[in-house]
């Protein structure tokens, strides 16, 4: 029988922290936005046009990992691919919250917090642990 609080796994935990971290940033930066002297400042348009693309590139290699998390025979190798597709992921929302910072246009920030929460989605903990418990006994 499983206890009523399992304990959170390892990679569950690492999601959490991630997402945590991009929330905590955005959210000093409306605090940074809403000082009086605070003025926005101006990127090139080819900053912005960088975000779009690594935004879909993020999603479309989360979309990659997720077809060989669920094919891979090796028991430690899909942790390290879904660490590697949620990184790709939050690297994104990193990119439109800083472009948030320096312009105070949000939605840069919800663009990369739409890529993040897609991979994330995506690449769910809960892969690694069906994958593999239906690899038997010989690999």
């Amino acid at each position: 029988m499983a206890p009523a609080n399992p304990r959170p796994q390892p990679l569950q935990l690492i999601r959490l922290f991630l997402m945590t971290g991009v929330l905590l940033f955005g959210a000093v930066v409306l605090l940074v936005h809403r000082q009086p002297n605070w003025k926005p400042g101006a990127l090139p348009i080819a900053v912005e046009y960088v975000l779009v693309a690594y935004s879909i590139l993020a999603v479309s290699i989360a979309a990659v990992l997720k077809g060989r998390v669920g094919r891979e025979r090796d028991p430690q190798r899909p942790a390290s691919l879904l660490l590697v597709g949620w990184a790709v992921g939050e690297g994104a929302a990193l990119i439109g919250v800083i472009i948030f910072y320096i312009t105070g246009q949000a939605q840069w920030y919800g663009l990369g917090l739409l890529a993040m929460v897609c991979s994330f989605a995506m690449l769910s903990p809960g892969v690694v642990s069906a994958s593999t418990s239906s690899v038997d006994a010989r690999g």
